[in-house]
């Protein structure tokens, strides 16, 4: 499998997925379907699973972008709406729920 070079031009979001009780199915079945909801262009996500410590989502690295413009503002708004509903659900149907009512909310704007 041949490596992709890091863009540092855009910023570095890790995901810390605590997997604490899960099965190696059930976790890798969980990072798939974290793969699908946080798949954007111009930002990198690396998943990283452990077992303690709460499931989070932090910046790393902002990117060389020196200003942010209004784009870069509302991918951080977007992000932690789905951070909020993430942390809201109680399983992976009620975030989908959550997930498409977001979406519509926002078709609706």
């Amino acid at each position: 499998m041949q490596k992709e070079e890091i863009n540092l031009d855009n910023p570095i979001f890790v995901y810390y997925l605590n997997v604490d009780g899960m099965s190696h199915y059930d976790i890798e079945a969980y990072v798939d379907k974290i793969n699908k909801v946080w798949s954007f262009q111009n930002i990198i996500t690396w998943i990283v699973p452990r077992k303690d410590g709460e499931t989070k989502i932090e910046c790393v690295y902002d990117g060389r972008i020196k200003e942010r413009g209004d784009e870069l503002k509302e991918l951080i708004k977007e992000i932690n709406d789905k951070i909020d509903i993430l942390s809201g659900s109680n399983n992976f149907d009620d975030f989908k729920i959550a997930i498409r009512d977001w979406r519509l909310k926002n078709l609706l704007k």
